[in-house]
């Protein structure tokens, strides 16, 4: 991910610069990263999956959001922004602009070249350090491939790969259960190598 000039910027600074750019813009240790405009597929994969998780979920018990609204991680002073997320209950927002999410419950993000190791590691480090999440979602979108990490407690994560277009993600929210097939529906992907 490229770097913008500024460096050691506050957090009300990047605020203010993330609320007027273009571009959504990420911050972690005083510096800003540009998100990188997505393919086709990972728009299209974003897309069926927050479509099918919108006709799952209940109403009230829980909310799908794209990945349009940034993640505060205040213990790290860092802020993101995942592909899709759910957040159960109540929204707890940081401040009177309702931009910023406290307690997102599920978080997805769809892999790139260019940031699945970020996704993989620093990211994730970052999401365990929030209380409320619950489940990580990764999805490929090269090949059939869904991983879901669940907490099991604040030290360890269950770790699931589903690799069949005739599988299910089930998540832990009430009635989200959504198959492989919706989720990469019009994606060409190469075939599953892998076993559920």
């Amino acid at each position: 991910m490229a770097t913008l000039p500024a460096t050691g910027l506050s957090a009300e600074q990047y605020l203010e610069l993330d609320r007027h750019s273009e571009r959504r813009l990420e911050y972690r240790h005083g510096e800003v990263f540009p998100i990188e405009a997505a393919t086709l597929n990972h728009a299209r994969i974003r897309g069926n999956f927050l479509t099918a998780l919108r006709a799952r979920l209940l109403i009230g018990a829980c909310e799908a959001l794209p990945g349009d609204i940034r993640v505060e991680i205040p213990r790290f002073n860092c802020y993101v922004y995942p592909d899709l997320l759910i957040a159960s209950g109540t929204l707890e927002l940081a401040d009177k602009h309702a931009d910023t999410l406290l307690n997102p419950t599920v978080v997805v993000e769809v892999l790139s070249p260019s940031t699945e190791g970020f996704d993989r590691g620093e990211k994730f480090t970052l999401y365990q350090s929030l209380p409320s999440v619950q489940e990580y979602v990764l999805i490929s979108q090269d090949r059939v491939l869904v991983e879901l990490y669940r907490r099991q407690n604040d030290r360890q994560w269950l770790y699931e790969a589903i690799s069949s277009l005739d599988a299910e993600l089930a998540l832990n929210a009430p009635g989200c259960s959504v198959p492989l097939q919706e989720i990469y529906a019009n994606i060409s992907v190469a075939s599953p190598s892998l076993t559920a």
